[in-house]
């Protein structure tokens, strides 16, 4: 075990030997501290909500996204009763942003982003479908969840959660990058690969977290905890 002057030294809070193990090398038993935690990058929140206010997709408190909340959306912008036949919602400018919860039903599509400050619940075969260069769902301060069914929730993009947890289970998929301080995958959940480039805010704000239109771009290629 090298110059009997100078033996390395291993050094860990615990260590054991399997039985048939011999000539142990020297050890240093001490604690080991924690290893620093890095905080997630934030993204700028405020570029967010500017930009869906502009284009008309800001909602003020919860929403649940089903089929007579979107014919009731689509009377209100358009005056055409379309009777609860319609699925699919597809803000403008690619981002709805909604300051409270949201609970997508499970027979309902999004194209786009959604960006909520609560909880975002995802519910068993809705897909998410994202072709903007945005995150898929982002939670400024609450809980991810996507459930499972028969068929289960597709999301196509960045699941983040910046402040909470992310939970996925029930045979639900995702093509991309799952960020959260927890993450919770069971039931045969599904990530896919996601090769894109960093996420860029609206307007071109990166990720100074609020304030808005700070220059600058967040990507984030693994996160292991």
């Amino acid at each position: 075990w090298g110059n009997p002057q100078s033996p390395p030294v291993n050094i860990a809070p615990s260590v054991t030997w399997p039985a048939w193990f011999g000539r142990t090398p020297p050890v240093q038993l001490q604690p080991v501290p924690n290893v620093a935690e890095v905080p997630l990058p934030a993204l700028d929140v405020d570029a967010f909500e500017s930009h869906a206010q502009a284009n008309g997709w800001h909602y003020s408190g919860s929403v649940n996204i089903t089929r007579s909340w979107l014919t009731a959306d689509i009377l209100q912008r358009t005056g055409i009763n379309v009777t609860n036949n319609e699925t699919e919602v597809e803000p403008a400018g690619g981002v709805m942003f909604v300051d409270g919860n949201v609970e997508i039903a499970s027979d309902m599509k999004i194209i786009g982003s959604i960006f909520a400050t609560g909880d975002i619940t995802v519910g068993g075969a809705a897909v998410l479908s994202n072709p903007t260069d945005y995150p898929a769902l982002v939670s400024e301060n609450g809980n991810i969840a996507m459930g499972g069914g028969a068929t289960s929730p597709t999301v196509n993009g960045w699941i983040y959660a910046m402040n909470g947890s992310v939970t996925a289970s029930g045979g639900a998929s995702g093509a991309g990058i799952v960020a959260a301080h927890d993450v919770t995958v069971s039931g045969g959940y599904q990530v896919g690969t996601f090769v894109g480039p960093p996420i860029i805010s609206p307007g071109g704000g990166g990720s100074s977290g609020g304030g808005g239109g700070q220059a600058g771009a967040v990507q984030l290629l693994s996160w292991v905890r």
